[in-house]
């Protein structure tokens, strides 16, 4: 991976982190806290996939996300300085999910120690 490639992946974390806090802040009830958790660019530089989680509705979160894409990567190309922004795309960060799963696990057994 370039350096490029990196540089565009960290000022996109930073950048669509807010820009999906701001868009998606009437349905907060619906979704908690979104966490953008990382940021990849395809090997062909054509899609940027952001991973994303949230406390509740983990499954619904990249579909919700999708349909505010326009404006999302409107302002998404406004924002970043480089020729041309990836074509964003929205999947669900599963690492989230199993971090809580364990972190249950671990409770409910040192519960009965």
């Amino acid at each position: 991976m370039t350096s490029n490639h990196s540089r565009l992946e960290k000022v996109a974390k930073k950048v669509l982190s807010e820009i999906i806090h701001n868009v998606m802040q009437e349905q907060e009830s619906d979704f908690g806290l979104i966490t953008v958790t990382d940021c990849r660019v395809s090997p062909d530089k054509s899609y940027l996939d952001v991973f994303v989680s949230s406390f509740k509705n983990n499954e619904i979160l990249p579909k919700t996300l999708a349909k505010h894409g326009f404006d999302i990567q409107r302002q998404a190309n406004r924002i970043i300085d480089v020729r041309r922004v990836p074509k964003i795309r929205f999947r669900y960060d599963e690492s989230g999910q199993e971090s809580s799963n364990l972190t249950s696990i671990i409770n409910e057994v040192t519960k009965g120690l």
